[in-house]
């Protein structure tokens, strides 16, 4: 008598499929908040914004863009390389940092997870400026 041995396949097979029904979720999660971040960049004769798009990364919430250097910064009333940008909803500061603008490079801005999954949040706004 030949026993008969017991794959997980099955098991592997559903898993996997759990898995890429979470990537759709997130996916089209991410998809529908695009729209609601909008960059104001109040470097635009220096410094040119490619589209936001979004995406996550442990735990955190990414507008993710391409800078693109024109000129200095210091062109556009900079007094150094030092860039900022805020994380704004409704006139409220949610978050805002300093980061080094020298070279032309890829940005992702940190916005927190909880505020466009706020029913009452329509959007947020990243305001991109100098850092002093």
């Amino acid at each position: 008598m030949v026993k008969e041995k017991q794959m997980a396949v099955p098991m592997f097979a559903n898993l996997r499929a759990f898995f890429l029904s979470c990537g759709l979720i997130f996916s089209s999660l991410v998809t529908a908040n695009e729209q609601q971040v909008l960059l104001e960049n109040g470097l635009e004769k220096c410094v040119k914004a490619g589209a936001i798009t979004l995406s996550e990364r442990n735990n955190l919430l990414l507008a993710e863009t391409d800078l693109t250097l024109l000129q200095s910064i210091g062109y556009c009333g900079c007094k150094s390389a030092v860039a900022s940008y805020a994380v704004v909803d409704d006139e409220e500061l949610i978050r805002h940092e300093m980061f080094i603008l020298k070279d032309s490079r890829r940005m992702s801005f940190v916005i927190s997870n909880d505020i466009l999954r706020d029913s009452e949040v329509s959007g947020v706004n990243v305001r991109l400026s100098c850092g002093n």
